[in-house]
């Protein structure tokens, strides 16, 4: 795979070492466009004012209480439990230190919720301390419930769940499966992860709004500070009760969570992606890759401006993402697809340029 160096970037566009630019279809946390110059402007006022960072553990600022409060009413969980990290990755190690102190937590094949040791080592884990693996095939349809039933019957008391994977590959679970989780297995602990899919990707601030429930427990992750160093892991108002939520003092987990910089960018971040306009315009967005050639869009993936192209393999993800770097945009291979993901503030010109030039390396690729 080819690599871009980056040596700088503007709006829609990274830059080279040799100042080549190219359209950005890979971006998942700056997700107001490069250099806004709002977040631009409230990073310099951090800056000057000399106090970037103080830990969350031993104090806890307004503007923590204000992003907590905000977070709370984008995602309509009003009256949860905030944890604040440095990242995705933490937040779904906080998740998943609750979940499991119920009892397994399920995960799905594909998914991906970060570098902690906890997920990389849990199917061994499981093994271990279970004696089975507890995890379910992608739910592309109903047929996944009978495989999460008979988990349910060894004793799984959580699920952590990507409404649309990235890493996998940009598979959407199928419309109705988080529903069905809720019907089904009514007791079950539904922990959805948006850090990629979250804070207006989809046209919604939260992917699972538009899948009709409210999740147990939110993860979020870098684009909450446009792309600074913070994440958070939502816990609604029923599972207070866990003791493992004690353990984490003044609402943070590790001595870094929640940089005073990094909260007042997400701060301004939620009153943007709190404005209808704003969604309204990553929907029209949306529309303008779905009315692509009918080559592309047979290949599309996912939804809103969380978009996949699929190819064959991962090898050919490999290869399409080559093709496009020397047509000046950067769409990195997510397992057996490549990136349709630009920031939300794309300019609609700049969008049907990079759209177009797929179209054209699609051409190519396929004759």
């Amino acid at each position: 795979m080819r690599t871009l160096i980056v040596a700088g970037a503007e709006g829609d566009f990274l830059y080279d070492e040799a100042g080549r630019r190219y359209i950005n279809f890979s971006e998942s946390t700056n997700i107001l466009g490069h250099r806004n110059p709002e977040v631009m402007r409230i990073i310099s006022e951090c800056m000057k004012q000399g106090f970037i960072h103080y830990p969350l553990t031993v104090s806890f600022p307004k503007v923590a209480e204000e992003v907590a409060g905000g977070i709370e009413g984008l995602s309509g969980m009003p009256g949860a439990s905030c944890v604040f990290t440095s990242s995705g990755s933490e937040a779904c190690d906080a998740a998943l230190s609750v979940m499991s102190g119920l009892g397994p937590v399920v995960t799905v094949e594909g998914g991906y919720h970060g570098n902690t040791g906890q997920f990389m080592r849990k199917k061994e884990t499981d093994r271990l301390k279970y004696g089975s693996e507890f995890e379910i095939p992608f739910p592309h349809d109903e047929s996944v419930l009978g495989e999460m039933e008979a988990l349910v019957r060894k004793g799984a008391r959580s699920i952590i769940v990507e409404p649309v994977q990235a890493e996998g590959g940009f598979r959407k679970v199928y419309d109705s499966f988080l529903r069905d989780l809720r019907r089904d297995f009514s007791d079950l602990v539904i922990c959805v992860d948006e850090c990629y899919t979250g804070f207006g990707k989809t046209g919604r601030p939260f992917s699972y709004q538009w899948f009709g429930i409210r999740p147990d427990i939110l993860v979020i992750g870098k684009a909450l500070g446009g792309g600074l160093p913070v994440g958070m892991a939502i816990f609604d108002g029923h599972m207070r009760e866990s003791p493992v939520l004690g353990a984490f003092r003044n609402g943070a987990f590790g001595s870094s969570a929640g940089n005073v910089m990094a909260l007042h960018v997400a701060r301004y971040i939620i009153s943007v992606v709190s404005e209808p306009r704003f969604l309204r315009g990553v929907e029209s967005r949306s529309r303008i890759i779905d009315s692509s050639g009918e080559a592309l869009k047979r290949r599309l993936r996912g939804m809103g401006l969380v978009r996949g192209l699929g190819l064959s393999s991962r090898n050919e993800a490999s290869l399409f993402h080559g093709m496009l770097m020397e047509r000046g945009v950067f769409a990195t291979p997510m397992s057996d697809a490549v990136r349709i993901c630009p920031p939300l503030t794309v300019g609609v010109e700049n969008l049907r340029a990079g759209i177009g030039e797929m179209e054209e390396a699609l051409q190519e690729l396929e004759h």
